[in-house]
């Protein structure tokens, strides 16, 4: 008996703790009421960087605290959209999530629910460097001396 007490316990408190705890529970919620029905995303790969993407991104961002690595990326997506540079599968991924989720936020989703579940639809593990798959080295590396600066 002890052991099975134990054992449930144990297994508790390490949902409690993961990241993702809830956030399917969360997920059905938001496809089943709030604003309507959630709309499989669109292929990162399918999707053309444009200026009123870039808005959406820029407006859904500025609700978000500020961010060195992703004002590194807008940037690098609004070369892109001017043509003055290609853009790479992390542009792409970087674009696709940001307008995903923006998305399921707009149908009443929680931001970690949101980011957790848009980072699902492009195939990309919510797990320990994560963030590889959605920013450059150099935004990285912006967002990191951001943070040791205090801004």
């Amino acid at each position: 008996m002890k052991k099975w007490l134990y054992l449930v316990l144990s297994l508790h408190l390490l949902m409690a703790s993961s990241p993702t705890f809830g956030v399917a529970k969360q997920y059905v919620s938001a496809r089943e009421g709030a604003k309507g029905v959630i709309t499989p995303p669109v292929p990162a790969k399918n999707l053309k960087i444009n200026t009123p993407g870039i808005k959406k991104i820029k407006s859904h961002l500025s609700k978000l605290d500020i961010d060195a690595a992703n004002d590194a990326m807008v940037s690098r997506l609004e070369k892109i959209a001017k043509g003055e540079m290609q853009a790479t599968v992390t542009d792409l991924n970087f674009y696709a999530h940001e307008l995903r989720e923006m998305e399921l936020m707009s149908k009443g989703m929680s931001y970690k629910a949101a980011h957790v579940q848009a980072l699902k639809d492009y195939g990309i593990e919510y797990i320990r460097d994560f963030e590889k798959h959605l920013y450059t080295p150099e935004a990285l590396k912006a967002g990191d001396n951001a943070f040791l600066n205090g801004n």
